[in-house]
């Protein structure tokens, strides 16, 4: 179902007539809902946990557009100050499997068969922002339900032993809430998008960084297609790369990998790019992503290969492609990344967060917290060298869950990190949902990166925006650098980094939020300026920066 309908035709039914199963669901003490609760039953992503429950009756007679079914209910990722591992709820319409979901913090849309589920934020836990209540939104077609009867809804995890949760809510008068709390949520549920503007842009979301355990070793669990259709059904990502390691995809699993890639991508739904990742021990790890499939060959530099035998390949394949270091700094599981190799032709963008954490500066509370951490190999080293790098965030993911990962626990490294934030995503800036135009912004670094929450960041220098390189003589004495900034969640504060110091601070306790700051480069030297997102619930943003070249 991808048409857009009209809101004001849609045949609501609101409200539950009875639970239905309760034996592998808990009745809650604590009911944090936005409305008047009587009683209220979660299940969590364990194996055996499901609850189900009726509707009210569908009319016996409505018009041709489909029903939406409304309720109440609320997410959570169970523990304060964690992330514990990623997984999924099927959502089942009359015993018939429709469509699967995430916890998530915002305001989500899941597209299934025939069918499409919004939930749309409403209260958040306050401070740690570890869980959300508001309203489901069912919108299902005719054929699939009984007029004049109930319909019968279940909602069963799948078995991942995660302490995230669904909750159902029981209203005390039956219905979920007011009229006037649904005119939004119906509006989405009947575009069948929710897609943020930025001007003319529209911001898409991916994870470019994701493992499966398919391979000759194989250092992640799942398979390709689940894989592709975890990122585009479950997490809702526009775009993503599959980037298992050279050393897992050689020979006929890189064909094999080329081939997925090419089934899966289908421009104006869900992008896919052909990509690996360079797994070298001496000189630090690079993932690759090519433009499209084509003829090439990933390079084994597991005992060695320095960045520019790379670098002179990738030019002999003659397939468009960018280079992209990752968790720059740590030793645990490889060398770090040696910046005396740079080739700003390829090496475009950086990795500045992932589940291993944040790569931006030594001491950053998000730093990796497994591993010895290199002081000179954050990234405002490179940056304070004149390297021209965009930043992304992405998962790497290795527990078959690319958008919605917690991989330490999949990779056997202990407890969850004590982060109350996700683990990567980056946001794209393109005038439509292609490979060329989504391309197009990841080589202009018309990107910026967050730790997993949907904000929207506008960082512009004298009008240009993200990621632009302005010449001295053309930007005069000043510099106009303007952010702004958009979330479901309260913002806390905004800072401005200019050549890896803050030099503008806004605090701010809102969902918007801007700042404003006029620089002064000095003649002779090269500038860049970034804006830095702090979240209330920790969640955090970096824009790509902007340069003033001589």
């Amino acid at each position: 179902m991808t048409e857009k309908l009209d809101p004001q035709q849609l045949t609501l039914v609101e409200g539950l007539a009875e639970f239905g199963d309760l034996s592998h669901a808990s009745e809650t003490d604590y009911m944090g809902s936005f409305t008047l609760v009587k009683s209220a039953y979660k299940i969590e992503q364990r194996a055996d946990n499901y609850i189900s429950w009726q509707t009210a009756p569908v009319p016996k007679e409505y018009p041709l557009p489909p029903v939406v079914f409304i309720w109440t209910m609320a997410l959570g990722f169970g523990e304060q100050g964690t992330m514990p591992p990623a997984g999924q709820f099927d959502l089942l319409l009359n015993g018939r499997k429709i469509c699967s979901f995430e916890v998530t913090k915002e305001t989500s849309l899941w597209h299934g068969e025939d069918c499409r589920l919004l939930f749309e934020a409403k209260r958040w836990d306050e401070p740690c922002g570890v869980a959300v209540a508001g309203l489901a939104y069912l919108l299902a077609p005719r054929r699939l339900l009984d007029p004049g009867y109930p319909a019968e809804l279940k909602v069963v995890a799948d078995n991942t032993n995660s302490p995230r949760w669904f909750r159902l809510d029981w209203p005390h008068y039956g219905k979920s809430c007011q009229g006037n709390y649904l005119e939004r949520g119906l509006r989405l549920i009947a575009d069948g998008e929710i897609r943020e503007q930025q001007g003319e842009l529209s911001v898409y979301w991916g994870d470019l960084h994701g493992h499966t355990g398919s391979g000759n070793k194989g250092c992640g669990h799942g398979v390709v297609d689940n894989f592709y259709t975890y990122a585009r059904d479950v997490s809702r990502l526009d775009f993503c790369c599959l980037s298992d390691h050279d050393y897992d995809v050689e020979g006929v699993l890189w064909q094999h990998r080329l081939e997925k890639c090419a089934e899966y991508n289908q421009e104006g739904r869900f992008v896919t790019f052909p990509g690996y990742e360079f797994t070298s021990r001496i000189y630090g790890h690079r993932n690759v992503y090519y433009r499209r499939e084509g003829k090439t060959t990933p390079l084994n530099c597991l005992e060695g290969m320095a960045p520019d035998v790379l670098w002179q390949h990738l030019r002999d394949e003659g397939v468009p492609a960018i280079t992209v270091p990752h968790h720059t700094a740590i030793t645990r599981i490889s060398a770090v990344v040696d910046w005396s190799y740079y080739d700003p032709e390829l090496d475009r963008l950086a990795e500045i967060f992932s589940f291993w954490g944040c790569s931006e500066y030594y001491g950053h509370p998000y730093m990796c917290i497994l591993s010895d951490n290199d002081p000179a190999a954050f990234l405002d080293t490179p940056l304070a060298r004149g390297y021209k790098y965009g930043f992304i965030a992405s998962q790497d993911s290795h527990d078959g869950k690319p958008g919605n990962c917690q991989a330490w626990t999949a990779l056997g490294y202990g407890p969850p990190r004590r982060w109350p934030v996700g683990s990567g995503l980056v946001a794209a800036l393109a005038p439509d949902l292609t490979r060329e135009a989504l391309w197009e912004a990841l080589w202009d670094r018309r990107v910026y990166a967050t730790t997993g929450c949907r904000l929207v960041l506008d960082w512009r220098g004298n009008g240009a925006i993200m990621g632009s390189l302005l010449p001295r003589d053309k930007v005069g004495d000043a510099l106009n650098l303007v952010g702004l900034v958009r979330s479901e969640t309260p913002i806390e504060r905004l800072e401005v980094v200019a050549d890896g110091r803050v030099v503008a601070r806004e605090l701010c306790f809102d969902r918007q939020a801007a700042i404003e700051y006029t620089a002064e480069p000095d003649p002779g030297a090269e500038h860049y300026y970034y804006l830095r997102v702090f979240q209330k619930d920790g969640e955090m943003a970096w824009s790509s920066p902007i340069w003033v070249t001589d």
